[in-house]
């Protein structure tokens, strides 16, 4: 139904979607199958500003390549993942920018209270 909505130019497609779901998206992963291993702190930064911080408790691999760097539909709805949707995005558009750094640490609650200190004192609103 959506793409069909979509093919007939009717913006009521939109309505469907999230804030950034038809947004211009790739498919990108981990390039180091070491560090795509461990876990630690994912930041999103772009034309020296922070974009976003993540915690990434299980490994970067699940994050990074199952999670931001593959897009399917079902994530672009209004109940999707937004936040997959904008970082995707964001590499999309600057795919020839390194933009996302990895931070790697082991403790899980040195994650936490690293990203909530990043969160607070540089998006001013913390990041679901």
């Amino acid at each position: 139904v959506t793409e069909d909505l979509r093919r007939k130019n009717d913006p009521r497609y939109r309505l469907l979607l999230n804030r950034y779901g038809d947004a211009d998206f790739s498919s990108f992963a981990m390039e180091n199958p070491e560090q795509a291993q461990m876990k630690g702190i994912l930041i999103v930064f772009l034309q020296g500003k922070l974009c976003h911080v993540a915690a990434c408790h299980t490994t970067f691999e699940d994050l990074v390549d199952h999670t931001f760097g593959n897009i399917n539909a079902d994530r672009c709805y209004c109940d999707g993942d937004e936040t997959a949707c904008r970082i995707n995005s964001l590499v999309t558009a600057f795919r020839d920018t390194p933009v996302i750094w990895i931070h790697e640490l082991e403790d899980d609650h040195a994650i936490d209270a690293a990203v909530t200190d990043l969160r607070n004192r540089y998006l001013k609103v913390p990041a679901a």
